[in-house]
């Protein structure tokens, strides 16, 4: 029987972009942004609000539209 490979969440550009600076956890992130975990757990679910959006565009020095492509 062959093992199941645990899927790693780093197939959107805010996980590699957290990823490349060395932030491990959303909730990290949260605390760098300034706001509630719910509000990054949120995108998981992609259900990301734009003003959470444009937060992690001005963090990262990105912009909204490569985020989303």
């Amino acid at each position: 029987m062959e093992k199941v490979k645990r899927i790693r969440r780093s197939n959107t550009r805010i996980d590699k972009l957290m990823h490349d600076n060395g932030i491990n956890t959303d909730r990290v992130m949260a605390a760098n942004l300034g706001i509630s975990y719910k509000m990054i757990s949120h995108r998981l679910k992609g259900a990301i609000t734009m003003k959470t959006l444009e937060m992690f565009a001005d963090y990262f020095d990105v912009s909204i539209k490569y985020l989303i492509r």
